[in-house]
């Protein structure tokens, strides 16, 4: 960033809004700044599953996570540039819908593409950044904007309103940070392998995940998730080298 590295790189943007969002523009994606702090991760309403247990404390630094799911149309770009193979759309469109179908490994290649166009170390998120930005700095927060049952068609993607596909992002309400899509519309991969017994163990400080696992985590639920999947704290796993349907990724960048 210019006020960190003395000048702007290309490609580059900083825009400070009057709602108090700081965003940068690194390529073709949007970063939302947000706030390092304490909270505690995890099933904080009692009523989720062991492996999101027990509730525990964890302090992150600032981060600038990706504003939306990367699209089709910013990975079909990196794979015009870099000659990696288009995923299938399933005839849904492509242009601003999450990319599905990309593995763990194929999200990794897009940050290491993007890192290397825009000179910033972009990465995937860990899983407790990303519960972290889900509940507005880790605030109570069933799903992502809001507790209110009711309400939840205002700012998610899922079954009873998506017509069992994806639909493009930023067409359901952010939560109070700026972020789209982080309940519903595609299950995102995090950086952490996954253990269902890591929240025991896991570090206080920018915790990384466990050193093995069964897979990689994946966070948010889907279209085809029902309100449960949906719950900030909710976690799924799968291998990384499959490529599904129901899944995309988000990118995150951590200025150096």
């Amino acid at each position: 960033m210019e006020g960190e590295a003395g000048q702007k790189r290309e490609g580059e943007e900083l825009t400070e809004r009057d709602d108090g969002l700081k965003i940068v523009t690194l390529g073709r994606v949007e970063f939302i700044h947000i706030p390092g702090e304490e909270f505690f991760m995890g099933d904080v309403f009692g009523n989720g599953l062991n492996i999101e247990k027990p509730v525990h404390r964890v302090q992150l630094d600032g981060l600038y996570l990706g504003r939306y799911p990367v699209t089709f149309e910013q990975y079909d770009a990196f794979c015009n540039a870099a000659g990696h193979e288009k995923p299938f759309d399933h005839g849904w469109g492509r242009d601003r819908r999450p990319v599905i179908n990309v593995s763990w490994k194929d999200a990794q290649a897009y940050c290491l593409w993007l890192s290397t166009e825009t000179g910033n170390a972009i990465r995937l998120p860990t899983e407790a950044e990303w519960e972290f930005a889900a509940r507005d700095c880790g605030n109570r927060m069933v799903w992502s904007g809001t507790c209110d049952e009711d309400k939840l068609q205002e700012y998610a993607w899922f079954n009873e309103n998506s017509s069992q596909m994806t639909q493009p992002v930023g067409s359901k309400k952010p939560n109070t940070l700026g972020l789209y899509d982080m309940s519903g519309n595609v299950w995102e991969w995090c950086a952490d392998l996954f253990h269902p017994d890591y929240y025991k163990i896991s570090a206080y400080l920018n915790p990384q995940g466990p050193p093995t696992g069964e897979g990689h985590v994946l966070r948010g639920g889907s279209y085809g998730s029902n309100k449960s999947s949906l719950r900030c704290s909710c976690r799924f796993r799968a291998f990384p080298g499959g490529r599904y349907i129901y899944s995309g990724f988000r990118c995150a960048w951590t200025p150096s």
